[in-house]
C-alpha cells in the first residue's frame, strides 16, 4: 500500500515535469529554431530524461504509461499515434 502511494506521487512530479519540459521545448524552438529545430520532445526522450535514475523496467513502464495517459490528456499536447 505505501509503494503504491509513493509511486503515485512519484507519477504526479513526473507529469509536471514532462509538461514543464514540453513547454521548455517550445519556448527553446522559438527563440532558436536553428539550435532546437523542432518544438515538440518524444515520449521516450521524455521517459528516458525523467526516469533514468528508476533501473526497474518493469517499475519504469508501469509508472510511464500513467505518466503518457495524464499528460495526453492535456489540451496542449498533442498525441502522435505512428
Amino acid at each position: 500500500m505505501a509503494n503504491k502511494a509513493v509511486e503515485r506521487r512519484r507519477v504526479k512530479a513526473l507529469v509536471k515535469e514532462a509538461l514543464e519540459r514540453v513547454r521548455e521545448q517550445e519556448a527553446k524552438h522559438y527563440l532558436d529554431y536553428v539550435t532546437y529545430p523542432t518544438s515538440s520532445l518524444t515520449s521516450l526522450q521524455l521517459r528516458d530524461e525523467l526516469m533514468q535514475e528508476e533501473h526497474s523496467i518493469a517499475k519504469r513502464t508501469r509508472m510511464w504509461e500513467e505518466v503518457e495517459k495524464i499528460v495526453e490528456e492535456n489540451s496542449n499536447v498533442r498525441s502522435n499515434m505512428e
